[in-house]
């Protein structure tokens, strides 16, 4: 009896061992882990706060990345919350180099919000898709103790993204974060470098007008002089296409130099020429709103610059405060954004850098109900009826855009 059943026993236990071995390497993320990362509110660095201590996010992934393997990360990524979806991220970025960034890339297009502190005290709120790009940049980005990681791309690979990303209309959060980093990489002292020609080199197979669209969304206070330059030269350059000088001349109307103006009535008439929608007079009267609302310091939202200050102004604690005064101004503030979004019509062209306006004011809406989770208070800024009536009016615009 015995000895038939040897063999038998020895076989349960070799399985046995086999199975705890398999469950071992499945069971490397406890669920607790994942259900307390997921109660974070977004991405934090070794180094945070005025005494530099290492944050919650950060410790977890120290843990996740000695026990975790590729395709708990991979996980990771397909998780409802932000975070989750950040940490898979941040762990490939660490473990997998450059193999990381095809799928870094495709969560560029990732809009949930979260909160990203890499150090110090400054807190950002970002899209996911910021965090990649972060990624993307430098892979050890939440580190603050360690030499830096070169990026996974080479310079050329970069600038042909960012030109890419900057040129699209949807990603607003993303284009923010891209555009104001400009401002460190372009700098004056690049200026000999910086031309039209080096650009489409960096961006192999790109049309000059999506160039200068993504150009012209930096804003004006990352442009170095330039950008500046190259965007004035295209406007008068008469051998470049005219939907190219057009895409220069609507960049143009986010500055307000008396320059850039005098550049705007040189070529209006050219631009005008043979098209009864006159783009070069809107361009220079857009150009002129936007000086004129510069001028008085009291944008009226006639222009589209002007929504990034009505939202700062809704999420203002003077506005959100229980009292008749704020009250009214809330109320001024929801009535112009509510106007704003019957003026996406006027922006529509694919070389117009404010076609982004139904996109942009999306993300208005998102923004201004995330900061919910810093004041409750925040909640009186944009009621549920106000964001559905401007959410729908996108939603039309968009359909009649397909």
């Amino acid at each position: 009896m015995r000895s038939r059943l040897a063999p038998v026993l020895g076989l349960l236990i070799l399985l046995g061992a086999t199975s705890a071995s398999a469950e071992e390497k499945t069971a490397g993320v406890p669920d607790a882990l994942i259900r307390e990362l997921a109660g974070l509110a977004g991405a934090r660095g070794q180094g945070v706060g005025y005494s530099f201590m290492e944050s919650r996010f950060w410790r977890l992934s120290r843990t996740l990345l000695e026990r975790g393997t590729r395709a708990d990360f991979e996980g990771f990524t397909k998780h409802a919350k932000p975070v989750v979806r950040a940490m898979g991220l941040y762990c490939l970025s660490l473990t997998e180099g450059e193999k990381a960034v095809p799928i870094l890339r495709r969560f560029l297009a990732d809009e949930a919000l979260m909160d990203y502190q890499p150090h110090g005290c400054l807190t950002f709120v970002v899209p996911v898709g910021g965090f990649a790009w972060h990624l993307i940049q430098r892979p050890d980005d939440l580190s603050r103790w360690v030499k830096r990681t070169p990026s996974h791309l080479d310079e050329d690979a970069r600038m042909a993204m960012d030109l890419e990303i900057l040129s699209g209309d949807d990603r607003v959060g993303l284009r923010e974060i891209v555009a104001g980093r400009w401002s460190w990489r372009l700098k004056d002292a690049d200026a000999s470098a910086l031309n039209l020609g080096r650009l489409r080199d960096a961006w192999p197979g790109s049309k000059p007008w999506r160039i200068l669209k993504a150009l012209g969304r930096v804003p004006p206070r990352a442009r170095s002089r330039a950008v500046l330059d190259v965007l004035l030269a295209s406007l008068a350059d008469e051998k470049l296409s005219r939907r190219a000088r057009l895409a220069a001349a609507s960049g143009l109307t986010r500055e307000t130099r008396e320059e850039v103006g005098a550049a705007l009535r040189k070529a209006r008439d050219a631009l005008d020429a043979g098209d009864p929608a006159r783009p070069g007079s809107r361009m220079l009267h857009n150009w002129n709103l936007r000086k004129s609302e510069h001028d008085r310091r009291n944008p009226r939202l006639s222009h589209p610059r002007s929504l990034l200050l009505y939202v700062d102004a809704l999420k203002s604690p003077s506005t959100t405060q229980p009292s008749p005064e704020a009250s009214k101004r809330r109320a001024r503030l929801v009535d112009g954004l509510l106007r704003m979004s019957t003026r996406m019509g006027q922006f529509t062209e694919p070389w117009d850098t404010w076609a982004d306006l139904p996109w942009a004011l999306r993300s208005a809406v998102a923004d201004i109900r995330y900061e919910v989770h810093f004041r409750p208070s925040a909640a009186r800024a944009l009621t549920d009826p106000e964001a559905a009536r401007i959410l729908a009016a996108v939603d039309r615009h968009l359909k009649t855009r397909e």
